[in-house]
């Protein structure tokens, strides 16, 4: 069977671009990281985030949790926000029983209070304060898919992980990609591919599921007119940005995606006509055919 994806050296004049993954684990200093995306050229607002004091605490009791004394420690969310029990889960004869004896929670200043037993605390304190200076691989694996996204690369399987990236971005994602791995244990790889027919029915059809996707959801969140004007502008640009997208890959790959762009120029005039009735109060009435675009995403 011919591949669909023909690897080749990077520098070789007809390269589309190539297919990337990588390998995650471990947690990161985010000062170091940062530090390292900033040299080359990452700006601040899209550096990753450090998660919130709540979000530590959760990190930092599930990292405590486990067997203690001969007996399971679990956490469950109580309902009070940002707060969590500790229970110790023993064999009751025939039944699991568990027992509540820790509550924890912040206080206004995001330091550790707790209310019960206090064993462990001392580690649950350095969990807690490693947690809130350290991205993890959850953390990474949103801000590496919205790199993608900013790179213009299209998921090369449903659920993403592989991704084809252009050629004109390559050296970018080489740049942040190696900033990365010199704070981290992370890897990257990288399959430089050629433009062959294959790889570009391989491309078009990545391209293609993400633009029908894109117009489906939108179409589906407008239909029922409720979108507040925010709400509408957000799927707007949303729109635009899918426009860019497949005129980028249309440019790189030499093949007009005609149906896919009259779709998104339907569903662009759709949004706009969204806003127009909710401005004046007046029922959405589509400018293209809702049936014929949720075909298109279909």
């Amino acid at each position: 069977m011919t591949p669909s994806i023909i690897a080749i050296d990077e520098s070789h004049a007809d390269i589309a671009g190539a297919t990337v993954y990588w390998s995650m684990s471990g947690e990161i200093d985010h000062e170091r990281l940062c530090d390292a995306l900033r040299a080359v050229g990452v700006p601040e607002e899209e550096c990753p985030r450090l998660p919130t004091p709540a979000c530590a605490l959760h990190r930092a009791l599930w990292s405590i949790a486990g067997e203690r004394d001969g007996r399971r420690v679990l956490v469950r969310p109580l309902k009070k926000e940002a707060t969590w029990a500790l229970v110790h889960e023993t064999e009751d004869v025939l039944k699991l029983r568990e027992t509540h004896e820790t509550t924890v929670s912040l206080d206004a200043e995001k330091h550790i209070l707790m209310d019960g037993d206090q064993t462990g605390a001392l580690k649950l304190v350095a969990a807690y304060e490693r947690a809130r200076i350290t991205v993890t691989t959850d953390d990474m694996s949103g801000w590496l898919s919205g790199l993608m996204r900013r790179l213009l690369a299209v998921a090369l399987r449903e659920r993403g992980g592989i991704y084809f990236i252009p050629k004109p971005n390559l050296q970018r994602f080489n740049a942040i990609t190696e900033a990365i791995m010199s704070v981290s244990t992370f890897k990257f790889y990288k399959i430089p591919s050629l433009r062959c027919d294959d790889a570009v029915e391989a491309i078009l059809a990545a391209i293609t599921a993400e633009a029908e996707k894109t117009i489906s959801n939108v179409t589906t969140d407008i239909v029922g007119g409720t979108l507040g004007a925010r709400a509408l502008e957000t799927r707007r640009v949303c729109c635009q940005n899918m426009r860019g997208k497949v005129a980028a890959y249309e440019s790189l790959l030499g093949r007009a995606m005609v149906d896919i762009q009259k779709g998104l120029e339907g569903l662009d005039a759709n949004i706009a006509m969204a806003a127009l009735a909710g401005e004046s109060g007046n029922a959405f009435l589509p400018f293209a055919d809702v049936a014929t675009l949720a075909a298109v995403g279909a």
